[in-house]
């Protein structure tokens, strides 16, 4: 089904195909948070504002590959306030599931909301480092395998459940970690 997924994506939305650059601009701060300029992704925020002429909490990208759909978020900002948390559990919820759930199923009428939660799914938050200092998080080389990082923000949750896995991880780590694995 996620290739079907997939093809849909591609035929339906190529022209929301943007760079990393593009993509995860911090419009606040007119600075590009992952300053990658080689790739095009498909940038999910701009899908779901298409769709819906607002935009609901969702991700920033929308990524297949290897059977399983990736959202991405990236905050360049400091994560503190209850308010940024629930914000982030929101975008995984209302984008990864209710509204990729409401633009398939405009697509493939037999498509269930139950069909969209069995999908294998990844989260990835992606944020500043600097900002985002927490001296209770691990440090040194366990930092290196990105599968041993704690789940932040109050995402825990979601890992296993509505995600086969959530990964809370800084701009390093997902530029020489996840995004190879990502091409």
């Amino acid at each position: 089904m996620i290739k079907k997924i997939e093809d849909f994506f591609e035929s339906e939305f190529s022209v929301y195909k943007k760079t990393l650059a593009e993509i995860s601009r911090d419009t606040k701060n007119k600075v590009s948070f992952i300053d990658i300029t080689e790739g095009l992704y498909l940038s999910y925020d701009d899908i779901v504002e298409q769709f819906y002429g607002t935009t609901p909490c969702s991700p920033d990208l929308i990524h297949f590959k290897n059977g399983k759909i990736y959202f991405v978020e990236f905050k360049n900002g400091k994560i503190d306030r209850k308010k940024d948390k629930d914000n982030l559990k929101l975008k995984g919820i209302e984008g990864g599931l209710i509204t990729l759930y409401k633009i398939l199923s405009m697509e493939y009428e037999e498509i269930t909301f139950e069909d969209i939660v069995s999908l294998k799914k990844v989260f990835i938050i992606v944020y500043n480092k600097e900002k985002n200092e927490d001296e209770n998080s691990r440090t040194g080389a366990i930092i290196t395998h990105f599968h041993s990082l704690p789940v932040r923000f109050g995402l825990e949750i979601y890992k296993n459940t509505l995600f086969e896995n959530v990964i809370t991880i800084s701009e390093n780590i997902f530029v020489e970690k996840i995004l190879p694995q990502l091409a």
